[in-house]
């Protein structure tokens, strides 16, 4: 996620952006351009202010060029998904992504008996990541892009409350350091339910969706980027639409979607 990233910042310029955002712009969106327009920075600069606030979970990127002072607090992604996906990166050099329930978990309002655990593996690379995560992890269960009857059979025969379910595909956008931002990680999920690829309360995404909403976790022109890559962008913009009768979307986040055809 975002907050893993870091930049060198000298303290008094994040200071004084920090200080001005919160004192002009508390409570609401501001564009980049005025924020260079008012502040005495460079371009470059400015964004490297920005991405450090967001990095400590202080700011929201709400859609290109669209930021705003964050009010609640992000919910951590498993540790074990963290931990896992660290000591994958010095084994393997194939590209991966854990995404979908793998970041959305802690949002998920009906425990389900059983988790399951996403990541998306470079084609070709699958035998390699279970091999892998069977050396780090022995206990975990691992399947090779299963079908939905496949991880049910394992529930119910094998009683396991923990599955990891590998697919082999290119959707790698909207990752850091092999994690999905929970943007991304929610359109695969969405993916995966709506298909019928694994077992879940399809009810329960809207819930997800919701406290994305709320707790500002969208980048609105990253999510649909992606949703257009996976070919969702009409169910996206819908299913968002259809919650905004209930949660005002930020303006950055509507003027989005209103350009999608």
């Amino acid at each position: 996620m975002e907050r893993f990233i870091y930049f060198h910042i000298i303290p008094c310029c994040m200071n004084k952006l920090q200080a001005y955002l919160e004192h002009e712009c508390k409570n609401k969106e501001i564009s980049f351009e005025k924020l260079i327009d008012k502040l005495p920075y460079k371009k470059s600069k400015l964004y490297e202010l920005l991405n450090e606030l967001i990095q400590k979970n202080k700011a929201v990127k709400i859609a290109e060029g669209i930021y705003k002072l964050k009010e609640t607090e992000t919910i951590p992604i498993p540790e074990e998904v963290i931990k896992l996906s660290n000591k994958l990166k010095k084994a393997i050099t194939r590209k991966f992504k854990f995404t979908a329930l793998s970041v959305l978990f802690p949002f998920v309002h009906h425990t389900p008996y059983s988790i399951i655990y996403t990541i998306y593996a470079e084609k070709g690379s699958s035998e390699d990541f279970k091999d892998a995560i069977s050396k780090i992890e022995p206990r975990l269960t691992v399947l090779l892009n299963p079908k939905k009857s496949d991880i049910m059979l394992i529930i119910n025969e094998a009683k396991e409350n923990k599955i990891f379910v590998i697919r082999e595909n290119n959707y790698f956008y909207g990752k850091e350091h092999g994690i999905a931002y929970p943007d991304t990680a929610f359109v695969d999920l969405y993916f995966e339910v709506s298909r019928d690829k694994i077992p879940f309360m399809k009810s329960d995404l809207k819930e997800i969706l919701k406290e994305l909403m709320l707790k500002d976790l969208i980048n609105y022109s990253r999510m649909m980027r992606y949703a257009h890559e996976r070919k969702l962008t009409g169910e996206i913009k819908n299913f968002l639409l259809e919650l905004s009768a209930d949660i005002q979307l930020p303006r950055g986040g509507l003027d989005v979607l209103q350009k999608i055809s």
